[in-house]
Parts: C-alpha cells; sequence; structure tokens
C-alpha cells in the first residue's frame, strides 16, 4: 500500500524529496528511484549506525540522517523543504506512531501540517485505540518489549493536530489476509468509526 501510494505521488511530482520517518531497515528507494526525485532514510542514532553498515546511502539523490521524532524542530533539524517551496514532500511514517505517547503524534502531525509545502503527502499506518497497551499479545512484538501506546479513536484525530492537516485517504489491511478476517475488520470499522489496522493518507491543504 504503502509502495502504490509514493509511485503515484512520484507520478505526480517525479522531482521531490521522499523521507522515511523511523526508516529501520526498510529501503523504499529501491521501488521509488525514478532517476530524477531524492530520497531521505532517517531514523534513532543506534539504528542508523547499523543501517550504515548494512545499507549505506547510494548517490547524491540518497541521504541518511538520525532524528527522533519525539523532538520539536526535527523538520528543520532534517533540512526539509520550508512550507513556501514550490517542491512538495512524501513522508512514510510506518509502524512508528503507534509506540508514541498521544501527545507525541500530535506534535508529529503538527510539524507536517505547519511546515509541509502544498501538494505534500503524509503515510502512516495506525492500530485502532483498543490495541493499546497488548503489544504482549503481538506474535512478533511481544518479544521486543516494546508497547503500543496510541491508536486513533476517530479518523479526526489525524486532522486535529493542524488546520491545514487533510484526510486524502485511508487503506484497511488486514482485510487482505482472508474472508474471515475482511468481514471482522469491515465489522469493526463500522461499529468504532477507525480501522483495526490501516495506512492513512493525509495532505495539507492550501491555507
Amino acid at each position: 500500500i504503502f509502495r502504490k501510494l509514493a509511485a503515484d505521488f512520484f507520478d505526480r511530482y517525479p522531482d521531490a524529496l521522499g523521507v522515511n520517518l523511523g526508516c529501520g531497515l526498510a529501503s523504499y528507494f529501491q521501488w521509488l528511484d525514478r532517476g530524477s526525485n531524492h530520497w531521505l532514510d532517517a531514523d534513532v542514532p543506534q539504528v542508523m549506525k547499523i543501517r550504515k553498515r548494512l545499507l549505506p546511502a547510494g548517490g547524491k539523490r540518497h541521504r541518511q540522517a538520525t532524528l527522533d521524532l519525539r523532538a520539536p524542530g526535527w523538520w528543520q533539524a532534517l533540512g526539509l523543504p520550508a512550507r513556501d517551496s514550490r517542491q512538495p514532500v512524501l513522508l512514510i511514517c510506518e509502524g512508528v506512531l503507534m509506540y508514541l505517547q498521544a501527545q507525541e503524534v500530535e506534535r508529529v502531525l503538527y510539524e507536517f501540517g505547519h511546515n509541509a509545502p502544498e501538494g505534500s503527502e503524509f503515510l502512516c499506518d495506525s492500530l485502532s485505540w483498543m490495541a493499546t497497551g497488548c503489544a504482549a499479545l503481538h506474535p512478533s512484538v511481544c518479544h521486543t518489549q516494546a508497547e503500543f501506546k496510541w491508536g486513533p479513536r476517530h479518523m479526526r484525530d489525524f486532522t486535529a493536530p493542524h488546520p491545514r492537516l487533510v484526510l486524502r485517504s485511508e487503506h484497511p489491511i488486514m482485510e487482505a489476509y482472508d474472508f474471515s478476517t475482511a468481514l471482522a475488520c469491515a465489522s469493526f470499522r463500522a461499529m468504532w468509526g477507525v480501522p483495526l489496522y490501516g495506512a492513512v493518507r493525509l495532505g495539507v491543504s492550501t491555507g
């Protein structure tokens, strides 16, 4: 889903910058390199130390940087385009927000809404608020000592942090597993107003 949405973005803006916030060892640029766009992979120092050894940046259009999304001012710290820039930015934030506190998520979304140039997009995934505190039930996360700390109660939670934020689209993920999962997830979305697990595409208004 992220690759498809990002490819659509670069179809519209072939020279734009893509940024993977909390990149881990993901390598999206191998699929999204259009020959003229640029890419930035960023994560906390201990992760980037491993990444630079295993997946070094390749070429002038691909760079790496350290980042703490919990710290204010990360947009400027990464040297991302200013709000009045004519070149939009694509941000991918996969497997990150559910591990932050609610106020930290709000600050991340505010930073995007406040600083992003017109046309920019923010792609993220999210678990429902009902998953908060339940990481021990997840078959892979339970071994990491990580915890799910945030999940939306309403879809407006994605746009409330800043008046420029716009929900462009949402995309179910677990429905692709099998019929029974698809039925259960669709029922959950209808009942609670948010997906159990899904991807979200945010944009910024011209205001």
